[in-house]
């Protein structure tokens, strides 16, 4: 799996969400001795060193700040899920108000990210896999983050709990995919669920390396 984002504006029709069941074949293995942890600099400055030309540093999201996201999100997802006429949705998911609301992440995957965020894990690329529509290069809807040893068996839980695959990858981070976009959405509101969990392990904010 590449940790690309890609997103140059060529959205395409709008599909279903239901419609858009993504094959995940690799086994959801976390070796805690694998993860590392980037520099501040590198958490700033990810353009530097993760193959994503989009990258942002995302570290700054409050537990509150995610649940608002994730319930915009689970509205916008919802709306959708009803809508019947391309151009209708095409124009929905372009709303400025909406873009800006998810902070010009992925619908679908905006939500998690905020949550991961929360969470003091360190978001470095999301995509949606063109759940939605449009062309993007991930073939699965699929979210990239550094995160604690003491936080790993805690999302480890959470990840099987939700049906999501967590994997090490190769930059010493994690990669969660998901089968379906509704999954992972699942994924970001059951962080958000067990927030009081993650501030019980006090790990030390994400921005103060």
């Amino acid at each position: 799996m590449k940790f690309v984002e890609e997103d140059d504006g060529r959205r395409g029709s709008p599909e279903v969400v239901a419609a858009k069941v993504y094959e995940v074949s690799e086994p959801s293995v976390v070796r805690v001795q694998a993860l590392r942890w980037p520099s501040n600099d590198q958490a700033a400055n990810g353009k530097k060193w993760v193959v994503n030309h989009m990258y942002r540093d995302l570290r700054s999201f409050s537990w509150q700040a995610a649940g608002e996201m994730l319930a915009v999100e689970a509205d916008a997802m919802t709306a959708l899920s009803v809508m019947t006429d391309e151009g209708d949705r095409a124009r929905f998911i372009g709303a400025p108000r909406l873009v800006s609301s998810l902070r010009q992440l992925d619908l679908g995957v905006a939500g998690t990210v905020a949550a991961l965020s929360a969470a003091r894990c360190v978001p470095i690329m999301s995509c949606n896999a063109g759940a939605f529509g449009g062309r993007h290069s991930e073939v699965a809807p699929v979210i990239g983050f550094y995160a604690r040893g003491a936080a790993a068996p805690l999302l480890v839980a959470i990840a099987a709990e939700t049906g999501v695959l967590l994997r090490n990858h190769r930059y010493g981070d994690l990669a969660v995919e998901a089968t379906t976009i509704d999954r992972m959405h699942a994924f970001g509101r059951s962080l958000f669920e067990h927030r009081d969990a993650f501030i019980a392990l006090k790990l030390p904010r994400a921005t103060a390396i």
